[in-house]
């Protein structure tokens, strides 16, 4: 039996906010994601399940929120993973725009020629960082949602979370960080988790590897950069990416010929 060889690119887009991955995924059985996430399968529907509620579905389009125990099989195509911001203001306008749900996970989005034809269009012009990033914006606003009042506790939570980004490698106790807030330790907790779906440690994760990554993009090799971005030894990147992403770091850096990273520091 002849098996087809995927030889078409990998893209990775990468901003302050949102990260984009466009191309071969494996099956994903077991994954909580750190972020909210967006998954489309861009040649047909693929397979996606909750573990909370066990039900399971056929779909083009799923909006997972962060912390979701989910898991999904793309069916040997190739695939949208958008990993959304951390504040939830992508989920909520997105939300408006699905027509099912299976637990908290969201499904069939109304517009799905439209956001595949972005996609596609992504895929096939590979256009710079910030153009990308426009593309998204317009399609995830499209809709014109609705607005929702923001919680009082998101600006010290933005806070929190811009600490954090400033310095990766730091290991400062949530004291501190409650602290830098103006709140205590369990108001950072409670309000973290709640807002953002994680809670702070594991977002500090999460944007580790976003920093090796992007330390990938200017020609640190893996070793070096996942260093860099204070990971202890390659287990503990290897757990993380795994349990995060739903991949091995080797199964996207060993696809290095084709395999594209595109940052943009403005987004």
């Amino acid at each position: 039996m002849t098996h087809c060889i995927n030889q078409d690119p990998i893209l990775l887009y990468l901003w302050k906010r949102r990260t984009l991955y466009l191309g071969e995924l494996p099956s994903i059985p077991d994954l909580t994601p750190a972020a909210s996430t967006l998954l489309v399968g861009l040649d047909k529907p693929f397979l996606i399940w909750d573990y909370a509620s066990g039900q399971k579905r056929e779909t083009r389009t799923a909006l997972v929120p962060a912390g979701t125990h989910f898991g999904a099989d793309p069916r040997n195509q190739n695939m949208v993973n958008c990993y959304l911001d951390p504040l939830g203001e992508d989920l909520r306008a997105l939300s408006p725009m699905m027509q099912g749900s299976i637990g908290p996970i969201l499904v069939d989005c109304r517009d799905e020629i439209g956001q595949l034809e972005d996609f596609h269009t992504i895929v096939r012009d590979t256009p710079p960082a910030a153009d990308a990033y426009g593309i998204l914006d317009a399609q995830f606003h499209r809709q014109g949602s609705v607005s929702i009042a923001k919680s009082r506790m998101v600006e010290p939570i933005q806070r929190v979370i811009d600490l954090i980004q400033s310095d990766p490698l730091s290991n400062e106790p949530t004291e501190w960080l409650a602290h830098k807030a103006g709140l205590t330790q369990p108001q950072l907790n409670r309000w973290f988790k709640r807002i953002t779906g994680v809670p702070v440690r594991r977002y500090r994760l999460w944007h580790r590897l976003f920093v090796t990554a992007n330390l990938m993009s200017f020609g640190k090799s893996l070793t070096d950069a996942a260093h860099e971005a204070g990971f202890s030894d390659s287990s503990h990147l290897n757990h993380t990416f795994r349990s995060m992403i739903g991949m091995t770091p080797s199964f996207v850096f060993q696809r290095s010929d084709r395999l594209r990273i595109f940052t943009c520091p403005e987004h």
